[in-house]
């Protein structure tokens, strides 16, 4: 079975980091022969020794890569010419490969597929992912009405009609995308993002802390601490994480908030000034991906909060199910994607019903009934590997595959 998979993606990652990856790896070892097509910033592309190595990585486990510049200005005419330029390569990389599928991961990458399909009549899986238009508003990226959008969303109704097979974060998104579009006959797959269990774990304790700085060790040492992972700003609503954080340390007397961010540390900051928490109350550490399940074992409970709008229906946050990997419960507000769903149902967090005082209160006795539950760590980890596994995303990819190859 062979499939081009085409991600624009690599504008904000090196492909070798890419979250992808892991997954056409496992696929490659099932039998699927990819060759993927990425478009890939300047300076990821700089040094041609890595590339080539990574290249060789790669052929290794099966996958072909074939990096494509991407192109930032001007915007439209970048992008249009992002999308001739991979529509060529991928044109030749079909024929010359005999390649069925094509697999498009979002909007830019669908519309390269879409020529595929139409001109070389192949298979087009469209995974979707989410709302990728209406996130561009709630991120203040687009602005609302704007042209772009418009244009975005008949595209996104144009890839869905057309697709073969799409690929969804949450079950919320897809009742939903049937409803929006009349989808009823439609394949539609929800593949959440997914956690790879063998690096998020929860280790022994004697394993936690002897990777910490001598000063951030100091300053949480003894500490129960709340953790929050991933960025800082637009859609995610740190004031009221701080909020919520200043009501819990009233009654968990040494609970201190850990911040494990790329982000400027200065908007932690900000934030935590408007509710009135003193720099001794919080910590902003940077963090490498690599070292994520160390920081998060240190935790006894977690958090994160989304503007609700409604591109949050589709999001399946990667944090939760590292959160829950690593032991840790999770507090989250209501409507975002399936995650309140679970949580509330397998007792493994808390729904914050609303972002008032009102809502802060009714959510803290069941945080602190749940945080002196029996065996909840391991009950978090096992939710992980219910809903979250890197396999069982796997599982949904090949399920896809196969159907469309027969």
């Amino acid at each position: 079975m062979r499939a081009l998979y085409i991600s624009y993606d690599g504008a904000t990652e090196p492909i070798a980091g890419s979250q992808i990856i892991p997954y056409l790896e496992k696929l490659a070892a099932r039998g699927v022969k990819f060759f993927l097509v990425t478009f890939d910033k300047k300076e990821y592309l700089a040094d041609d020794g890595q590339v080539v190595n990574t290249k060789d990585i790669f052929r290794a486990k099966g996958i072909d890569w074939f990096s494509l510049r991407y192109h930032k200005r001007p915007t439209a005419l970048a992008t249009a010419w992002d999308i001739f330029h991979g529509f060529i390569v991928s044109f030749y990389i079909v024929l010359k490969e005999k390649i069925y599928i094509v697999h498009a991961r979002s909007y830019v990458s669908a519309l390269i597929a879409l020529g595929l399909k139409f001109i070389l009549r192949r298979k087009f899986v469209f995974d979707m992912r989410g709302y990728w238009a209406d996130e561009r508003i709630d991120g203040q990226i687009w602005p609302e009405g704007s042209a772009l959008y418009k244009i975005a969303k008949y595209m996104e109704k144009v890839f869905v009609n057309n697709a073969d097979f799409i690929v969804v974060l949450t079950e919320s998104m897809k009742n939903r995308l049937r409803q929006d579009y009349r989808l009823d006959h439609k394949p539609i797959e929800v593949i959440p993002t997914c956690v790879d269990l063998r690096q998020f774990q929860i280790l022994r304790p004697e394993d936690k802390d002897d990777f910490l700085n001598r000063e951030i060790k100091d300053k949480i040492h003894a500490k129960d601490l709340l953790i929050y992972l991933g960025s800082l700003g637009t859609v995610y609503m740190l004031e009221e994480m701080f909020e919520l954080y200043k009501i819990l340390r009233s009654h968990i007397s040494n609970l201190h908030f850990l911040l494990l961010t790329q982000s400027d540390r200065e908007i932690a900051h900000d934030a935590a000034l408007k509710r009135g928490i003193a720099d001794n109350g919080f910590t902003v550490a940077s963090v490498r991906h690599a070292d994520v399940s160390r920081w998060l074992n240190l935790g006894k409970l977690a958090i994160a909060f989304y503007r609700p709008t409604f591109s949050v229906i589709g999001r399946a946050p990667t944090k939760i199910g590292e959160y829950l990997a690593c032991g840790l419960p999770a507090i989250v507000n209501k409507g975002v994607g399936d995650i309140d769903t679970i949580l509330a149902e397998q007792k493994v967090g808390i729904v914050l019903e609303s972002f008032d005082q009102q809502g802060y209160k009714q959510a803290l006795p069941g945080i602190l009934d749940l945080l002196g539950s029996k065996d909840l760590r391991q009950r978090c980890h096992k939710v992980a590997q219910d809903y979250f596994s890197l396999e069982k995303g796997v599982n949904g990819y090949f399920k896809i595959y196969q159907t469309l190859k027969n």
